[in-house]
């Protein structure tokens, strides 16, 4: 029995040493086609540029053009510079050139009143003088010592003063005409009543 036994234990032997070796081919079958797979994705060919520079003189052609491309640039944003900075100084000068009562009046101003509303107003010194300052102390308006005076003597000149004047002037001789013509029928008035008077007291005495 115990010669029977070894035969089936040898065969048995061979039999799982033949399975062994079938899933070890297997396994080294499935790393090598993983690999394999692995090494087409990652392979550098798919990626190349169909216009592969194989020549020096081709590479530094290019980077010539590159370079001619980048100083051009630069040239292009240094002229743009220039010109923003050239006109910001143009309208720093014009700027500066405006008298300083109309730069106060645009600065200060023009932030809550429309320009248009001021100049439809036609005021003398004092009334204008009396409007900054109201707008000062009462509303509140950002303004420093001594600007007032300057924005008022500017809303003078350039705002409906000469017409404001002719008004004052027309008023005056207006009240002047009027104490004149109270004046001689109050005259008048007074040597009628004497007249009279007079009459009165020359019938009495005869």
């Amino acid at each position: 029995s115990v010669a029977r036994q070894r035969p089936c234990l040898s065969a048995e032997r061979n039999i799982l040493g033949v399975a062994g070796f079938g899933r070890a081919v297997g396994l080294l079958a499935f790393l090598t086609g993983l690999a394999l797979s692995v090494h087409a994705e990652m392979s550098g060919d798919d990626y190349r540029s169909p216009t592969v520079l194989s020549s020096p003189q081709e590479r530094a052609k290019v980077e010539e053009e590159l370079e001619a491309d980048r100083r051009r640039l630069s040239r292009e944003t240094e002229q743009q510079q220039n010109a923003q900075a050239r006109a910001l100084a143009l309208q720093r000068q014009r700027e500066q050139q405006r008298p300083l009562g109309e730069r106060l009046l645009d600065a200060k101003c023009a932030r809550c009143h429309s320009l248009d509303i001021v100049r439809s107003q036609s005021k003398s010194a004092l009334g204008w003088r009396w409007t900054v300052e109201r707008m000062r102390w009462w509303h509140g308006a950002s303004l420093e010592r001594g600007e007032a005076g300057v924005i008022a003597r500017q809303l003078v000149q350039t705002r409906g003063a000469a017409s404001s004047s002719i008004w004052f002037l027309a008023g005056a001789g207006a009240a002047g005409v009027g104490v004149l013509f109270f004046g001689i029928r109050r005259f008048q008035g007074r040597r009628v009543s004497g007249e009279a008077s007079q009459g009165l007291t020359q019938r009495g005495s005869e």
